[in-house]
Order: structure tokens, then C-alpha cells, then sequence
């Protein structure tokens, strides 16, 4: 029983420093110049507090304001960047996204191939009706635009996802015309869908 434990401390510390050396102090974005002030800890949130502000802010707010289980829309996992930065808000926050997280292509393969594409266009397309359509597919009531939906996805050094501008200002001239915004913060937009039977 000792030895058990031994190693299980030994696992727990090597651990920590592997993921602080790995996850914590690699963000996405290579400005992000604080990140070795992140403490150690068990708390699996704590890096979003340095590296990803806007995120972590919305998603504390959606865990105090969300209540059931209303469906998010977040960006999708991009080709090969899995165990990456996309399904953060659905993970942390426990509420379901279309696309479901990582691994879903190999439960839902075909489906998932939809949602993926779906969600791109949600994102992408400058057309307030299309992205209308793809929030009634859905039944989408919170849109989540934080630092994936804002900013370049690289796999393999090379560009994977990047959503144009016109996409995400899109979201803000439909504020009045089916979004409202239910939260906002340096670095996070989180809109609300305000009707869904009348979008």
C-alpha cells in the first residue's frame, strides 16, 4: 500500500510539472507573455485566467447564469487540432454544444461531419439568415464568440481555422434581430438567441 501511494505522488507531481510545461505555459497565442504566473494547482480552470481572460470570464458566467441545459454554440474542433482549445466551454461548463467536443467523429461520424460544417458556416457566413438557419437547426441558445472564434487555429504550423471578421460582426448586427447580448467582457461576446420559435 505504500509503494501505491509513493507512486501515486510521484505521478501527481511529475504530473503537474509536465502539464505546467506542456499546456499552461503554451497558449495560443504567442503574446501572452504572463503565463508563467500561473500558480500550481489542481484547479483545471486556472490557466484561462492568464492565458485566456475573455474565456474564462464567460465561461464563469455561463456556469452562474445558464441554468439547464441550454444548447451553446461554440467553434468546432478544427481538423487536426484535437486536444486543442476548441469544445473549452462545453467541457467547463457542462452545457451540450452541436458539435459535442473531441472524439465525437468517432461516435457520430457522419452527423458530426454536419455539425462541423454547420457551425463553420454559423461562424463564417456574413448572411444573418443563414446563420439564423443554422441556430433553428440546433435550437442554439447561446453563441460563444471568445479567442477561437476571434483568432487563427494552427495544426502543424500551418493555418487549420480562421473565421473572417465579416462572420463574427455578423453576430452584432443581429443584435434586435433574434440575438440580444447577454454578456460581454474583454476578449468574450456571449449572445443570447432572444426568441427561438419566431427566429
Amino acid at each position: 500500500m505504500t509503494i501505491v501511494l509513493i507512486l501515486f505522488l510521484l505521478f501527481l507531481i511529475f504530473g503537474l510539472v509536465e502539464m505546467d510545461n506542456v499546456t499552461y505555459r503554451q497558449s495560443r497565442d504567442p503574446s501572452i507573455a504572463a503565463a508563467h504566473k500561473i500558480p500550481w494547482t489542481l484547479d483545471g480552470m486556472a490557466f484561462m485566467k492568464v492565458a485566456y481572460p475573455g474565456d474564462y470570464a464567460g465561461i464563469r458566467w455561463l456556469n452562474n447564469h445558464v441554468e439547464g441545459t441550454q444548447i451553446i454554440a461554440e467553434a468546432p474542433e478544427c481538423n487536426f487540432c484535437s486536444y486543442d482549445w476548441t469544445g473549452r466551454v462545453t467541457m467547463f461548463t457542462g452545457l451540450p454544444d452541436v458539435q459535442g467536443g473531441i472524439h465525437e467523429g468517432e461516435q457520430r461520424w457522419g452527423d458530426e461531419l454536419t455539425r462541423v460544417s454547420n457551425l463553420r458556416e454559423l461562424y463564417s457566413t456574413s448572411s444573418p439568415s443563414i446563420a439564423l438557419h443554422v441556430i433553428r437547426i440546433y435550437g442554439i441558445r447561446y453563441i460563444f464568440v471568445g479567442f477561437v472564434e476571434t483568432h487563427c487555429l494552427y495544426a502543424y504550423g500551418k493555418k487549420a481555422v480562421c473565421f473572417p471578421r465579416s462572420g463574427i460582426a455578423k453576430f452584432r448586427g443581429m443584435i434586435g434581430h433574434g440575438l440580444s447580448v447577454a454578456y460581454a467582457h474583454p476578449g468574450v461576446v456571449i449572445y443570447q438567441v432572444t426568441n427561438l420559435e419566431t427566429v
